[in-house]
């Protein structure tokens, strides 16, 4: 038996339906100018405050967020940089009403 003939026999892959995520799930009611509240702890930062402004939207199905306080990064050289600003995933942002 060759190995070509064994490549033949197994099936092609199954094509697997995928959801996007974010853009589908709440990209329709996110935009710019948005309240929104982040929705759990984002690593190596620590949140002042989960509130924040939608500023614009990024690819991926992120968001780039300006937060009421400013965010601290912690690095991995044991320094520490304050952060305005942050992106996020679309599925992490709650909107406030």
């Amino acid at each position: 038996m060759s190995l070509e003939k064994d490549v033949e026999q197994v099936p092609p892959p199954r094509e697997e339906q995928h959801r996007p995520v974010a853009s589908t799930d709440l990209g329709s009611t996110l935009s710019a100018g948005m309240r929104v509240r982040l929705d759990g702890a984002p690593i190596k930062r620590t949140l002042a405050t989960p509130l924040g402004t939608i500023i614009t939207e990024a690819p991926w199905g992120t968001y780039i967020v300006r937060l009421d306080s400013p965010a601290t990064d912690h690095n991995g050289d044991g320094t520490n940089q304050q952060l305005t600003e942050i992106r996020v995933l679309g599925f992490n942002l709650l909107p406030i009403t």
